[in-house]
């Protein structure tokens, strides 16, 4: 659910421009993102991710038995990664028993063009969207 600064400031009982610098810095750091359609804020992913692990996701608690399943058939790895702005950000990753690990990849986000995921994030966006993307990386 997307809130507006008023609304924050207002359930908070701060003056609006405390919670818009407060909103800012929390953007920052990935924890709210702004809505694209307009002025309003909404958790981000980076605090999803952190809260995947304490408590209950919709998105990581429906997509694990998908991983599982396709980590059964193909006997590699498999992660779920979402877009985050220009970045791809892993929110869950299932390991599987016949690969070597190679590191932690859950909550780490990336260049969207450097990585297999991201790379399929953008895989049916047209060329001017993949090109606003992946401008400021190169």
């Amino acid at each position: 659910m997307d809130h507006s600064v008023s609304d924050l400031a207002r359930e908070v009982g701060r003056e609006r421009s405390q919670v818009s610098r407060m909103l800012k810095a929390l953007e920052r750091g990935g924890l709210v993102e702004q809505a694209p359609e307009g002025k309003r804020y909404r958790l981000g992913w980076s605090l999803l991710v952190l809260a995947t692990g304490a408590g209950d996701i919709p998105l990581p608690r429906a997509a694990r038995p998908v991983l599982q399943t396709l980590v059964s058939r193909v006997g590699e790895v498999a992660l779920l990664s979402v877009q985050q702005g220009n970045r791809s950000l892993t929110v869950l990753r299932e390991e599987s028993h016949q690969s070597l690990r190679a590191g932690g990849w859950v909550g780490r986000s990336s260049p969207m063009h450097c990585t297999a995921s991201g790379r399929a994030l953008l895989f049916d966006s047209a060329d001017e969207l993949v090109e606003a993307l992946t401008a400021e990386d190169c």
